[in-house]
């Protein structure tokens, strides 16, 4: 790299500087950040996806919450049996390609309770209206208190939930082979 430095009264002048050295530095760098952020975002998001199914054994949170159908519902009530609690939104794209699937799940029987994720309640009434509601109730948690409290880190989610304990925690879409691998021998 070649810097012309002028000193005047015992200072540095680096005002004027050669150009041909820097200027494909700056370049260099210029397409090294982004490179490596999008190396490092997506090393990432193959860690989340191979880590995506995490065997839990946590109690279930104390809450209280309102449903989408405006009742009061809090942890005893959903404490003794087997249900999946899956995190979801209107606003959530994913959400969409997953609930096939779950429409599925409930027509062979699984018991699934919905947990609206920091969703317009009006919003979330409609998008089950138009794609049918796969959810025995669906929780409204407009300030994610209870999906803070389980470690929601995004929609979707879904959790293995038995007499009151997670036993599992799937970070993603829900489908065939995720749910054969971790959720379908417990129904």
């Amino acid at each position: 790299m070649d810097l012309v430095f002028y000193i005047t009264n015992d200072s540095w002048n680096t005002n004027k500087i050669k150009g041909n050295g820097m200027k494909s530095k700056i370049r260099y760098i210029s397409l090294l950040v982004p490179i490596s952020i999008i190396v490092f975002f997506a090393y990432v998001i193959s860690q989340s996806q191979n880590e995506a199914s995490q065997p839990l054994n946590l109690e279930l949170p104390e809450f209280q919450l309102q449903t989408l159908d405006n009742k009061t519902l809090s942890k005893k009530d959903i404490s003794s049996g087997t249900y999946l609690i899956n995190v979801w939104a209107s606003w959530c794209i994913t959400c969409r390609v997953e609930h096939p699937f779950l429409i599925n799940l409930k027509d062979k029987g699984v018991p699934i309770i919905g947990l609206n994720y920091k969703d317009n309640k009006d919003d979330a009434i409609n998008w089950l209206k138009n794609f049918k509601s796969p959810y025995e109730i669906s929780i409204h948690d407009f300030y994610g208190t209870l999906a803070l409290d389980l470690g929601v880190t995004g929609a979707p989610e879904t959790y293995l939930l038995k007499d009151g304990i997670i036993i599992r925690r799937h970070i993603g879409e829900l489908n065939i082979e995720k749910w054969r691998q971790d959720f379908a021998e417990f129904f």
